[in-house]
C-alpha cells in the first residue's frame, strides 16, 4: 500500500510485543459490527462517555451479551474530559464528552462508573481550566489512591472520610 506516509508492505515490526499470543481487540461503540459479534469476538469495549445510570444500562446489556459466548466478563473502557474546577465540592455538571466538577465530586462519580462496572476510564484535560500541575497534583492525592488495593482504598477512604486508623 502506497500513500503520502509511505509504504506498507506488510512486514511491519509492532512494538511494544504482544505478551500472549495475540494483540487485545477492542473497539469504539459499536464500530458498524452488531452487539451479538462485539461480545463475542472483542477483548473488551471502548464506551462513550454517558450519565452513570445510562452507563451502567450499556455496560449490563454488553455483559450480558459476553455472558452467551464466555464464561467471564470483558473489560469496559471509556474516554472522560475532565474540568477540574477550583471549589472541591462543586458538583457535575457536563460538558462535551465529560464533566466539570470539584475533585471530591470527580471522586464520587468515578466511584459510581466503577461500580456500575467501567472497568478503566481515560480522563482527558483538554477542556480542563485550572493550572495542569494543580490538576495532575489533586489526581494523585486525593482521587488515584481509591483505585489501588484493597488495604490502600480503606486507608484513603478512612482518610477522605476523617475516620483515624
Amino acid at each position: 500500500m502506497n500513500n503520502s506516509f509511505g509504504h506498507v508492505n506488510g512486514t511491519l515490526d509492532l512494538l511494544p510485543k504482544p505478551h500472549g499470543e495475540r494483540f487485545p481487540m477492542m473497539i469504539t461503540g459499536g464500530s458498524q459490527q452488531s452487539p451479538n459479534w462485539g461480545a463475542e469476538h472483542l477483548d473488551g469495549l471502548i464506551t462513550y462517555p454517558r450519565s452513570p445510570k445510562i452507563q451502567a444500562h450499556v455496560v449490563d446489556s454488553y455483559q450480558a451479551k459476553v455472558n452467551t459466548f464466555s464464561k467471564r466478563p470483558k473489560p469496559i473502557m471509556q474516554p472522560l474530559y475532565i474540568d477540574i474546577d477550583a471549589n472541591d465540592n462543586s458538583p457535575v455538571s457536563p460538558i462535551h464528552l465529560g464533566v466539570r466538577c470539584g475533585i471530591n465530586k470527580l471522586l464520587d462519580y468515578l466511584l459510581i462508573l466503577r461500580d456500575s462496572g467501567v472497568n478503566h476510564i481515560a480522563l482527558n484535560l483538554r477542556f480542563n481550566r485550572t493550572p495542569v500541575e494543580s490538576t495532575l497534583h489533586k489526581l494523585s492525592e486525593m482521587v488515584l489512591p481509591h483505585f489501588h488495593s484493597d488495604e490502600f482504598n480503606l486507608k484513603a477512604v478512612s482518610k477522605r472520610e476523617g475516620v483515624n486508623g
